[in-house]
C-alpha cells in the first residue's frame, strides 16, 4: 500500500480572487480524493509550484457523507475495502 499523501486542493474564489483550500489525498496521477462540506469527492487536479497544493480542474458530485475529520476518512480510504467503506459512510444523497 502506498503512503497517504495529504494535499490541499485550491478552488478559485471568484469573489476574493483567492482560493478556497480543500483537504485531499493523491490517489493517482492528477487524481485526488477530497473532503468538501463533509462529503467525499473525486477531483482531477493539476500540480502547482507548491508540492502540497494542487489546482482543481474538475470535481465530481459528492459520493459519501463522511463528516469533518479528514485524517480518519483518508485513513479509512486506504485501509477498508470498498464494501466496508460504503457500510461505514452513507451515500451523500441519503445524508441526514
Amino acid at each position: 500500500m502506498q503512503p497517504v499523501q495529504p494535499i490541499l486542493i485550491r478552488w478559485p474564489n471568484d469573489e476574493s480572487g483567492g482560493y478556497f483550500k480543500v483537504p485531499g489525498v493523491i490517489v493517482g496521477p492528477n487524481k485526488a480524493l477530497a473532503l468538501f462540506d463533509r462529503h467525499l469527492e473525486i477531483h482531477l487536479v493539476a500540480a502547482t509550484n507548491d508540492p502540497n497544493e494542487y489546482d482543481l480542474q474538475y470535481a465530481s458530485n459528492p459520493m459519501f457523507h463522511v463528516g469533518e475529520n479528514p485524517l480518519d476518512v483518508f485513513y479509512d480510504v486506504h485501509t477498508l475495502t470498498v464494501a466496508e467503506f460504503a457500510g461505514k459512510y452513507g451515500h451523500s444523497d441519503f445524508a441526514v
